[in-house]
């Protein structure tokens, strides 16, 4: 085990937990051996280091067989690769080994790796005594995914950079990461990086209603995902296709790819309900939201799900709903949590319906601030 290291370890374990050296080193070594272990000046005894490392975290796992290694390295391979599979494989290993990789040379990855899949960091860990992977990773789960970048490109670091950018709606230089993150996991065939960017640059696009654009890059998407047997990004992408054929005004494109996706979702049947809607066909619309309200919502959670078809709803019992106050007491405040918490595309596919809201009201000053803050196009119904 490397002396620099373990010291390094020592001590971001030993700060973790607001020791002096002094009480740390008590009956075990010298204060100034402690000191230059730390710094790594000074080779640790196997002895003086089990003592210390068993006295920082009760008891310690030396990983002699390399089992522990072996399992975070799979995990940080699958991370890095963006192998949905590999990871969801990987993990539940690493779950059951956790107690034993914080307690062993592996804690740092451990914590490292833990935050990642509980998305939140653990306020143990301290930002300089990370390196390499470890210190991009952190950047990235600290939203510093551009600095992460800076200090470590790679086809991962621009990857996540590029959907930082495209989730708050900067498709532009969104658009710039993801093309410069395909480019570096074509140079080292990471296949599901490769697949990955062209999607989120295919759904830049899509949220850019540049539809020629969109289906290029979908189609190259298309390609990889059929070769690798991604049948869900297959249908993410379809998702995708009848969104913007929808935003688009494009009805029955939109449909027939709409209808087309396995997975009825809330957010799949609220947008075929908008289709019906527009299509005139109101009682398939209802049936669409009724049946949206036992459906999945996946990521957006039960309340706003309900949320969004209620505003959908409102619109078919009211046909003059444009001139109901109820109409704008739940569309208003829907838009703005959207703005607020969801990526820039969901606000972005509401905006017509808050613009024909405030022109049908005389609110010219509201609809035009809100237009100079979503500057790329859209349709207004």
């Amino acid at each position: 085990m490397d002396d620099r290291w373990i010291g390094s370890l020592i001590r971001t374990l030993r700060l973790q937990k607001d020791w002096s050296q002094e009480g740390l080193c008590r009956g075990i070594c010298a204060v100034s051996y402690l000191s230059k272990i730390e710094q790594g000046k000074a080779d640790c005894s196997p002895e003086v280091r089990r003592l210390l490392l068993t006295r920082l975290c009760g008891y310690w796992f030396e990983d002699t067989d390399g089992e522990l290694r072996a399992c975070t390295d799979a995990v940080w391979d699958s991370i890095l690769q963006i192998d949905q599979r590999a990871y969801d494989k990987a993990m539940p290993q690493f779950r059951e080994l956790q107690e034993k990789l914080l307690h062993s040379p592996l804690l740092i990855d451990a914590q490292i790796l833990s935050s990642w899949d509980q998305h939140a960091v653990d306020p143990a860990i301290r930002d300089s005594d990370l390196s390499g992977r470890q210190k991009m990773l952190y950047l990235i789960l600290t939203g510093q995914s551009e600095e992460a970048v800076r200090l470590f490109p790679s086809p991962f670091s621009c990857f996540e950079a590029g959907l930082t950018c495209y989730e708050r709606g900067d498709y532009s230089v969104a658009t710039e990461y993801l093309q410069r993150s395909y480019e570096l996991a074509a140079q080292e065939g990471l296949v599901y990086l490769m697949l990955r960017s062209r999607l989120f640059l295919g759904n830049c696009c899509s949220n850019l209603l540049n539809q020629t654009q969109m289906e290029h890059h979908y189609a190259i998407a298309q390609r990889i995902a059929n070769a690798v047997g991604d049948t869900e990004l297959l249908q993410s992408i379809r998702y995708n296709r009848g969104a913007t054929a929808l935003e688009l005004g494009r009805y029955e494109q939109a449909m027939n790819e709409l209808k087309g996706i396995q997975n009825r979702s809330a957010l799949l049947l609220h947008k075929l309900a908008i289709c019906h809607e527009q299509l005139g066909n109101v009682q398939d619309a209802i049936a669409c939201l009724e049946e949206a309200a036992y459906a999945d919502t996946e990521h957006l959670g039960r309340e706003t799900a309900d949320r969004l078809c209620d505003v959908v709803r409102y619109r078919l019992q009211h046909p003059d709903y444009l001139h109901r106050q109820e109409y704008g007491d739940l569309l208003l405040p829907l838009f703005g949590e959207l703005r607020a918490s969801f990526p820039h595309g969901y606000a972005a596919f509401h905006l017509p319906y808050v613009l024909a809201w405030y022109k049908a009201n005389r609110q010219y000053k509201q609809a035009l601030e809100l237009m100079s803050e979503f500057p790329h196009p859209t349709r207004i119904f």
